[in-house]
C-alpha cells in the first residue's frame, strides 16, 4: 500500500490477480540471487 490514497487510486493493488499471495520458494530465491548479482559494493 501506498502512503498516499493518490498513489493508491493509480496502482490499483486490488485489480491484481497476486495481490495478497504468498511467494513462492522459487521467487524468494531469485530474489536473493538478484540482490547478491547485481549488490553495489562501496
Amino acid at each position: 500500500m501506498a502512503a498516499t490514497t493518490i498513489a493508491n487510486d493509480i496502482n490499483r493493488l486490488h485489480n491484481r490477480t497476486d495481490y495478497k499471495k504468498l511467494l513462492s520458494d522459487t521467487t524468494i530465491a531469485n530474489y536473493f540471487r538478484n540482490i547478491k548479482v547485481f549488490r553495489v559494493t562501496a
